[in-house]
């Protein structure tokens, strides 16, 4: 008995999969460490993370280095009004988010930077709230 073709495909997906589980144990070796420590300490990003020794933890803040932190920069923007006009007037999302954004940039709230512009997925969760909202008052 022989196997003929390997699924190179398959293959694929098996080592990255067994890749991702490799990074997600040293990970948690890596808060493991940070947790038995019991100091407030930062996790930081290596440049290839294959080796944890790379990781640096620092409770010291004047140590931290800006350019490897995790950083988390979402920002929600409440828009209750926009929600209610579209969905009166029967505007879809991507519409709504396309129009918002047209008009801040008009009124010069919001210049060619993206972080302040409205998405579709904004609009979308802000019609879920104001749903929500309306099925609780009833």
């Amino acid at each position: 008995m022989s196997i003929r073709n390997v699924d190179r495909e398959e293959t694929n997906k098996i080592l990255s999969n067994k890749q991702r589980q490799s990074r997600e144990i040293e990970r948690l070796k890596i808060h493991e460490l940070e947790s038995e420590s019991g100091c407030s300490s930062t996790t930081l990003l290596s440049g290839s993370g294959s080796d944890p020794s790379q990781y640096l933890f620092s409770s010291d803040d004047d140590f931290i280095n800006p350019n490897l932190l995790l950083k988390n920069t979402q920002i929600r923007t409440k828009i209750p009004t926009l929600d209610l006009v579209c969905v009166k007037y029967g505007i879809s999302d991507r519409s709504a988010a396309a129009i918002a954004s047209g008009v801040l940039n008009d009124v010069g709230i919001i210049t060619t930077d993206s972080s302040k512009k409205f998405d579709q997925n904004e609009v979308r969760r802000e019609r879920k709230k104001s749903r929500n909202t309306a099925r609780k008052k009833f």
